[in-house]
């Protein structure tokens, strides 16, 4: 029953903003532009005005106020304006504690900032000409922990009894217990909301990357991300790291120890200023 109940939680989650959906599959089309960008984005004034006030913050050090759009485009470029939209519609699931994974005031908004950070970097180093899928798929990679959250806490005493006695990671023992793991509620939510499967999929396989085929290159992305926020100090709740699986994801990204290094460097230069930008 419990599986069905946590289903049904799934359906009274606020939708993800439509202008959010709209512009990824806009900027995934073969002709999208950043005029389509703009287009969509315009006349939602909530989210306008949250791109201004980030484009014109002190992160971006921009010499002249932005005061449109189209001008925020021009000097940042539709890659970055996509991300501020992402970050602006999904600030109302993330804006407060998850107490049944350990979770404090704003710890789960900073680790999935962080992770869709991070999937921008290593995205880039393996030469992803479009990255706004695994950014997007960092951003939301934890949303199932909005659900499931309530269910944990229940339960909590029951999970880590399993975890301390029969050695399960919190995910296994959260899908025993629960029936569902939060990653793979984030996947129902997921298709809940319309995102595409590009996304879906890293979202609710990314514990368990190695399930996704081969040639998906978004959902060990998307777990090497996650883990990194541990590396660098980060709080990561009742979740655990791996680093046998960070050997095994680093070989399906192609990747190296030390891309991993030099993004960990790169994403502790611009978390802290983004962190900033997001409680201002």
């Amino acid at each position: 029953m419990k599986k069905e109940e946590i289903l049904y939680t799934i359906k009274g989650l606020p939708p993800f903003p439509e202008t959010a959906l709209r512009a990824i599959k806009a900027l995934r089309a073969p002709d999208g532009s950043a005029q389509d960008l703009v287009n969509i984005i315009q006349y939602d004034q909530s989210i306008t005005a949250n791109i201004l006030r980030f484009a014109n913050s002190a992160y971006f050090g921009l010499q002249s106020k932005v005061t449109s759009l189209k001008q925020a485009v021009a000097y940042l470029g539709s890659k970055t304006i996509m991300d501020m939209l992402l970050l602006s519609g999904s600030l109302r699931y993330f804006r407060r504690g998850y107490a049944g994974y350990g979770l404090k005031g704003e710890d789960l908004l900073t680790h999935s900032v962080s992770t869709a950070l991070m999937c921008r970097i290593l995205g880039e180093r393996i030469g992803l000409e479009e990255t706004s899928t695994v950014f997007t798929a960092g951003l939301l990679h934890d949303i199932g922990k909005v659900v499931l959250n309530s269910f944990v806490k229940d339960k909590y005493d029951e999970i880590m009894e399993l975890v301390a006695d029969k050695n399960h990671s919190f995910v296994m023992a959260e899908r025993e217990v629960l029936g569902m793991d939060h990653a793979q509620v984030g996947g129902e939510i997921a298709q809940e909301w319309g995102i595409p499967e590009e996304i879906a999929r890293p979202i609710s396989l990314h514990h368990q990357f190695e399930k996704a085929p081969l040639e998906d290159i978004s959902t060990p992305l998307v777990f090497l991300s996650d883990q990194v926020y541990f590396l660098i100090g980060g709080t990561m709740g009742a979740d655990t790291w791996s680093f046998r699986k960070i050997k095994e994801a680093l070989i399906r990204c192609r990747l190296k120890e030390d891309d991993l290094d030099g993004g960990m460097l790169m994403l502790r230069k611009s978390l802290k200023s983004v962190q900033d930008l997001l409680r201002s």
